[in-house]
């Protein structure tokens, strides 16, 4: 669970959306002598998405921002929508919003000082620029008729929609948040490219990057036996959480305790919720109490 101040949330958000969605691909051509390099999402667009949620939100509102992030892309949710200043049309059109009012502007003023905003309207034009030069599908931007909440999605870039999955992310209001890391990140600062013959190799031989990618190849087997239960919803996502951070790894109750931020007493029913469920199978060798996912 994440406390803190708006910029502190605002960063680590963005880390757990670095380690969870952002991937590098490298793809060397003969016509050129630089690879062709992309990202699954660019993470300049993720970050100005986040930091335009936490800046325009209702404060005195107990909803929370909802990040959800599919297969094919990623979506974040506020509250309230968006100011009835600034037409459906151009909301649909989603390349500039263009206001004289600004929710929040002293906090606006405080996120320009760290450079995290500029407050001139630039957020959705930098959001489709990345995407653009990324060669990502446009942002798309929705509201309701009431103006009540606004969604941005965030589309994958094309050549990494086989090798996603789905996975839930909800962050909490008033600067708690509940997201959980899945695997190793390639940003911009941080060129981890996988080579073809890589993704041939066996699953035994593969480099440690590779094979934390291929946690996410369990994941439909394990929703499909979540759904067979009678578990809560926020059971289920904890479960799915817990699985996209210690899928390679032998974990007890501590290691639940620290990933979820949950009590002693609720690890330890989470994870008799999964031995009874054979999502789990304990492990020899390790001290008492050690667990693998199936």
């Amino acid at each position: 669970m994440i406390k803190g101040s708006v910029p502190e949330m605002i960063t680590r958000t963005m880390q757990k959306l670095q380690d969870m969605v952002i991937f590098e691909k490298v793809t060397k051509v003969n016509y050129q002598m630089e690879a062709i390099r992309r990202f699954s999402y660019p993470y300049q667009a993720l970050e100005e998405v986040v930091v335009n949620a936490f800046y325009h939100r209702d404060y005195m509102s107990c909803q929370p921002i909802i990040i959800e992030i599919e297969p094919e892309l990623v979506r974040v949710i506020s509250y309230p929508g968006i100011d009835r200043s600034i037409s459906q049309k151009d909301i649909e059109a989603g390349d500039r919003f263009s206001t004289r009012y600004y929710r929040n502007k002293r906090l606006g003023e405080f996120l320009k000082e760290l450079d995290l905003s500029e407050g001139k309207c630039t957020g959705i034009p930098t959001i489709q620029e990345e995407l653009r030069n990324n060669g990502s599908p446009k942002a798309r931007f929705y509201t309701d008729e009431d103006r009540r909440a606004v969604t941005v999605e965030i589309p994958i870039h094309p050549d990494f929609l086989e090798n996603q999955s789905v996975v839930t992310l909800e962050t909490a209001h008033s600067g708690e948040k509940q997201p959980v890391t899945a695997s190793k990140t390639a940003h911009s600062n941080k060129k981890q490219p996988v080579a073809d013959d890589q993704a041939a190799c066996s699953e035994n031989n593969l480099p440690g990057e590779v094979r934390e990618a291929s946690v996410f190849d369990g994941e439909q087997l394990l929703r499909k036996k979540l759904r067979e239960t009678h578990y809560t919803k926020k059971t289920r996502e904890n479960i799915v959480f817990l699985y996209h951070a210690l899928a390679n790894e032998v974990f007890g109750r501590s290691d639940i305790v620290a990933t979820l931020g949950l009590s002693e007493s609720a690890a330890r029913d989470l994870l008799k919720k999964m031995r009874q469920s054979d999502l789990v199978s304990p492990v020899t060798g390790y001290g008492k109490g050690r667990y693998r996912f199936l």
